[in-house]
């Protein structure tokens, strides 16, 4: 199977897990954001094995919690300065991180 949107294919593994995953992305192009950690993680060989698969896995899953505790933590400071209750700096919080990503519910 060959997703449309990316390219990817399963070569029949029926595995299609992959960076169009179970969210909707999108289509203003924000998901950029998204393909750049995934080039970025790429540029270290992936490889052909699982074990450099996994170890890929691990670096584009590093980088997107990475970006979402920077979002997190700039939103914290915010909230703290401007005297937030906890329910407008989660939700602002979880936007900035929807924006960012160009994720849509």
């Amino acid at each position: 199977m060959k997703c449309e949107k990316c390219g990817y294919s399963d070569n029949g593994t029926g595995d299609w897990a992959h960076v169009c995953g179970p969210v909707k992305v999108k289509e203003s192009g924000s998901n950029e954001r998204i393909r750049e950690c995934w080039i970025k993680a790429a540029r270290e060989d992936a490889g052909e094995t699982w074990d450099s698969q996994e170890q890929f896995i691990e670096r584009f899953a590093v980088m997107i919690i990475k970006k979402c505790r920077d979002i997190v933590s700039a939103t914290r400071d915010m909230a703290i300065e401007e005297e937030w209750n906890v329910d407008e700096a989660m939700s602002t919080a979880m936007y900035d991180i929807e924006e960012y990503f160009g994720i849509e519910e």
